[in-house]
């Protein structure tokens, strides 16, 4: 299983690091050597194929958002959200086992 990144961020990182290696190197054909190499590397971030995501930052958000509406149904619609941020979790650290109330979508019941 693959990682989603903010691809924006990796090329903000790879820009510091190259001002980093710039103020290192003495000679001007070696940084113009980091320059050509940070900006392979830029395009090949660009390159990569994107996905669509919602961070999970967002997802909490809602979660909560459902919940202060306090109604029967947001309340249950917040549970099916949140059971769902957990089982993914689950499954994305390698811990696919859940509780009772949740193993009908899936995992290793742990009783």
């Amino acid at each position: 299983m693959g990682r989603l990144i903010d691809a924006d961020k990796m090329k903000e990182y790879l820009q510091n690091r190259l001002k980093e290696a710039e103020e290192k190197f003495a000679y001007e054909e070696s940084k113009k050597k980091a320059r050509h190499v940070t900006k392979l590397l830029c395009d090949d971030v660009d390159a990569q194929e994107t996905v669509d995501a919602i961070p999970l930052d967002w997802i909490r958000n809602y979660i909560s958002n459902l919940k202060a509406m306090d109604v029967v149904i947001s309340i249950r619609d917040a549970q099916a959200v949140s059971v769902m941020v957990d089982k993914y979790m689950m499954e994305q650290y390698g811990n696919a086992t859940c509780g009772p109330d949740y193993c009908e979508i899936g995992g290793t019941h742990n009783d």
